[in-house]
């Protein structure tokens, strides 16, 4: 703990967006506020524990301490994935390194910052993410650049880089709601709610990660006409919100008898 107060000490003294904020006197108020609230006399282990609880709601499955290795391991289950973590004071999360580690998915996809853990997940539990996020970000107020020097000490406030009201990507076959938040160590989560699980077969050649090619010349065999259908015309609707596309495809399903209305 000792060691860990002394970097943190150095760090609030060297960091130029700390010393941004404390060079006028109408954010000086506000640095030192948040500082107070999320640094000092803070325990980074257990922010941890409070943001994988109350956020992205993880189950904790296991808590490890090597004291020999001054290693604590984490271990969690979040919707059907699994996730470890692990103590690591020279770590950089991906929201600290995101010029030095984001990565260049080409196409409309742009850069993205890694590592980062993602699951894919339901509209109602995205929601409820989505609003616990929101809601947070609200109530601390703490600004971006303020949130990556806290993540470098350990004791980020959970801050969404997205905007997760609209479609990412509305006019691919991936179109999703997406939110990328990040832990007190400034490690990216990414929740998504695909409107089309079977998104991963919807492409072919390169895309992006080690020159991957997937064949998706079956793809009309593992999707219905009615599916096929809903993508091609998901192309011309452009930018809407996820949950009225959904009630728009629902919709033509439930007229059309493909589907009934409880399903």
């Amino acid at each position: 703990m000792a060691e860990k107060k002394k970097a943190d000490t150095a760090w609030i003294a060297s960091c130029p967006t700390i010393r941004k904020y404390r060079s006028s006197e109408s954010t000086r108020p506000m640095v030192e506020r948040w500082l107070r609230t999320y640094a000092y006399t803070q325990n980074s282990l257990q922010q941890h524990l409070a943001y994988y609880d109350t956020v992205p709601r993880c189950e904790k499955v296991a808590e490890v301490s090597d004291q020999e290795a001054q290693v604590i391991q984490l271990e969690y289950t979040w919707d059907k994935h699994f996730m470890i973590l692990r103590t690591n004071r020279k770590h950089d999360g991906a929201l600290l390194g995101a010029s030095k580690q984001d990565h260049d998915m080409g196409g409309n996809k742009g850069r993205v910052p890694v590592p980062h853990f993602g699951v894919n997940t339901s509209h109602d539990q995205f929601s409820s993410i989505r609003k616990t996020v929101t809601t947070a970000m609200k109530e601390h107020g703490v600004p971006y650049d303020m949130c990556v020097s806290l993540s470098a000490m350990g004791h980020a406030p959970p801050y969404n880089a997205l905007d997760s009201y609209h479609l990412l990507f509305p006019t691919d076959p991936d179109a999703c709601l997406s939110i990328i938040c990040c832990d007190p160590g400034g490690n990216m989560n990414e929740i998504k709610f695909y409107l089309d699980f079977g998104e991963m077969f919807h492409t072919s050649g390169s895309i992006g990660v080690g020159d991957l090619t997937i064949d998706n010349s079956m793809v009309e065999l593992h999707f219905p006409p009615s599916v096929l259908r809903m993508l091609e015309k998901r192309g011309l609707r452009g930018d809407e919100d996820g949950l009225e596309v959904l009630r728009e495809e629902q919709k033509d399903l439930e007229d059309r008898g493909v589907v009934d209305d409880d399903d």
